[in-house]
């Protein structure tokens, strides 16, 4: 019997992805032009190039939160789409509620406060936009847009 490699897609690994690289199997889908990245594609804009049911698993960190607010429920939507039946998402993402409670424990704001909510902003030319946060939410609130698309077993790790 030939061993099963699964089907993993890594949404927003750009130069450095973690999954399909290591496993030597899946594809790598980021905005960025970079050897590393497998299909180029602005991750807001959806239906992403893939079948329904394509993959055994789907992995994305800290990309959720580059999207833009309006589009988290969109994101959530395509993940599900794209994921085989219960096969396993993976997404991490800043809690936005904690990082707010960082912030107000502290006497003063700092650059690193404010890189925090913002983003590192550390591409060059115009590429800094894709480096900066346009949405993010609470662990509570990525659990309930989670669960309204459809996904059943949610495990929210802080």
């Amino acid at each position: 019997m030939k061993n099963y490699l699964p089907n993993i897609l890594e949404i927003g690994g750009g130069f450095s992805p973690k999954y399909c690289r290591r496993l030597n199997n899946g594809i790598n889908i980021d905005i960025l032009d970079h050897e590393l990245v497998d299909i180029k594609h602005d991750l807001r804009k959806f239906p992403y190039p893939f079948e329904n049911e394509e993959f055994d698993m789907v992995y994305n960190k800290f990309v959720i939160e580059h999207l833009g607010w309006r589009n988290l429920e969109k994101f959530a939507e395509e993940i599900y789409r794209i994921l085989k039946p219960g096969c396993k998402a993976i997404t991490i993402a800043p809690d936005l509620r904690k990082q707010c409670e960082i912030i107000l424990r502290e006497k003063e704001l700092s650059l690193e406060h404010i890189k925090m909510i913002f983003g590192d902003q550390n591409y060059l030319d115009d590429k800094w936009q894709y480096n900066a946060h346009s949405g993010s939410c609470s662990s509570e609130l990525y659990e309930k847009l989670f669960i309204n698309v459809g996904f059943r077993y949610i495990n929210i790790v802080s």
